[in-house]
């Protein structure tokens, strides 16, 4: 089996976000082994961060909004459900789909 993961996440606006939490965790073997239930688990924490991180420089709602409802409202909003993750022969990365699906590998990372 080879070693990928398909995230199809829907909303293309959030692109800075998920190359940056890629771009942390492609190269970590322990994920190609983990079931989709993990690996959702494991983006959905470092997803948020990655947000405050790399979408705009923090330009994008800033820091002032960083209350306790805003924060809890973009973490479920990056919490990812297990059925949209694809791994191993299940992922085909030869179609378009306007840059709302992720993908990695231990070698890539992008989106299509």
């Amino acid at each position: 089996m080879q070693k990928i993961i398909l995230i199809k996440f829907g909303d293309n606006d959030f692109y800075k976000t998920f190359i940056h939490a890629m771009e942390q965790l492609h190269k970590k073997d322990f994920i190609y082994d983990l079931n989709k239930k993990q690996i959702a688990f494991v983006f959905s924490e470092v997803l948020f961060t990655s947000y405050i991180i790399a979408q705009n420089n923090l330009a994008y709602n800033g820091l002032e909004k960083l209350d306790e409802k805003y924060i809890e409202r973009m973490k479920g909003y990056f919490k990812l459900k297990p059925s949209k993750i694809l791994t191993g022969d299940e992922v085909v990365v030869n179609e378009w789909d306007n840059s709302e699906s992720f993908y990695m590998t231990p070698d890539d990372f992008g989106c299509f």
